[in-house]
């Protein structure tokens, strides 16, 4: 869960800007052309660019398109579409 800045949060530590340091989260999405292009519209960079990944997953491999943003906080997010 990610959760806004409020006066009874469970704190763990001082929160340093950059916040996201050292924290990926992995969405996974239908269609990541489609979040690709409203990202842009929305003025935000792109940190990664569409990739067409291979995984090695338990006795086999998932195969994903990802891209990846920062947000404001730091945070990367990195939206994936599964591959066939």
């Amino acid at each position: 869960m990610l959760q806004q800045d409020h006066a009874t949060g469970w704190v763990t530590g001082a929160l340093d800007v950059p916040r996201g340091r050292g924290m990926n989260l992995q969405v996974e999405v239908p269609d990541v052309g489609t979040v690709r292009e409203r990202v842009l519209a929305a003025g935000q960079a792109l940190f990664r660019d569409l990739a067409d990944r291979t995984y090695a997953v338990g006795d086999g491999v998932e195969r994903q398109r990802e891209l990846l943003v920062q947000d404001p906080d730091g945070y990367l997010l990195r939206l994936v579409q599964v591959l066939p």
